[in-house]
């Protein structure tokens, strides 16, 4: 259960600079897998609280630093393509914006690639990311069918 005020959100969020030291800021900004980390940490909580304005400014600050390069994938990387997917879906079914399903998509592909490796890891997010897609396509058979796809597989 999650514990605390939900006034304490934008403080997690990190809307008050003065909370971040100065070495924390130096230290996220020349590491590439820590600046990631911190982004998405923010966005993830962002989206448990829905706090859309914020989520909305964050997944396209995410999205930048994910695209850089990394000569690793960390099993952290995997649940932000994850969640990230998520979060795209329900930016996409809010603003029916395009752009954010184009990158639920992207979420989609690469979560495929990872279930292709290892389906006991990967195929139930595959599936719940895949149904999504589908309730944002309004196709709410197949969206029920690959939630239920997506519980079975968990």
């Amino acid at each position: 259960a999650m514990i605390g005020n939900v006034d304490d959100v934008p403080i997690i969020l990190g809307s008050r600079s003065d909370i971040e030291t100065e070495k924390e800021r130096k230290m996220s900004e020349t590491n590439l897998h820590l600046l990631k980390v911190v982004h998405f940490n923010k966005l993830f909580v962002g989206f448990m609280f829905r706090r859309y304005d914020e989520v909305k400014q964050l997944a396209v600050a995410y999205d930048a630093i994910a695209s850089l390069p990394f000569n690793t994938i960390l099993i952290s990387h995997c649940m932000h393509v994850f969640y990230g997917g998520l979060i795209n879906f329900w930016i996409a079914r809010k603003t029916m914006d395009v752009i954010w399903f184009d990158r639920g998509e992207k979420a989609i592909e690469k979560m495929r690639s990872y279930a292709e490796c290892s389906s006991w890891n990967f195929q139930n997010k595959l599936l719940l990311l895949q149904a999504e897609q589908c309730f944002y396509l309004e196709d709410i058979e197949s969206a029920k069918r690959c939630y239920d796809a997506a519980i079975l597989s968990a």
